[in-house]
């Protein structure tokens, strides 16, 4: 997927299951998963270079639809 960003333009990898879904993208070198678990309610960011991970819930399911 392509998108834009103020003047930049962007692009990330989607991946989805039913109503989970995850996307990959690189921003200035520096690799970012976010995974989207609807059915349990929770946004996993992970940054594999920083070997960080965050987790957060969600209120009510996100998609791109």
């Amino acid at each position: 997927m392509v998108f834009y960003s103020g003047n930049a333009e962007r692009s990330c990898i989607i991946y989805a299951s039913g109503l989970n879904y995850r996307y990959e993208f690189d921003e200035n070198n520096q690799q970012s998963i976010v995974v989207v678990k609807n059915d349990s309610k929770e946004i996993l960011v992970l940054m594999p270079q920083q070997k960080m991970a965050i987790r957060s819930g969600i209120q009510k399911s996100i998609s791109f639809q």
